[in-house]
């Protein structure tokens, strides 16, 4: 994990793999008790979403389909995604697909 500290209005620009264009700036717009606010600019086609709302469309992706589709979330962990998200996200998809079956 990559960590880097920012002031208020400072940001942080996510760029593809040639560097020649940003793909999201993150800026920081408010620094308050235990929280950070966070403005985000991205391209029209990359979503951004809070981490557990993201974990909860996956698992709800995953149920739709009936199969969890865990080499996707192994791909994710080995391009640098935490290991315990992966488990946590396998854990809740296989439990939602018991649960209809």
């Amino acid at each position: 994990m990559l960590v880097l500290a920012r002031k208020n209005n400072e940001s942080v620009i996510l760029e593809d793999g040639d560097g020649l264009k940003h793909l999201v700036r993150v800026t920081v717009i408010e620094i308050g008790r235990g929280v950070v606010k966070l403005g985000f600019v991205a391209k029209k086609n990359i979503s951004v979403n809070r981490e557990e709302i993201w974990k909860r469309l996956l698992a709800d992706r995953m149920t739709e389909s009936h199969s969890a589709p865990h080499d996707s979330l192994d791909r994710w962990a080995d391009d640098g995604g935490d290991s315990d998200h992966v488990e946590t996200i396998r854990k809740a998809t296989n439990f939602a697909c018991k649960a209809e079956a």
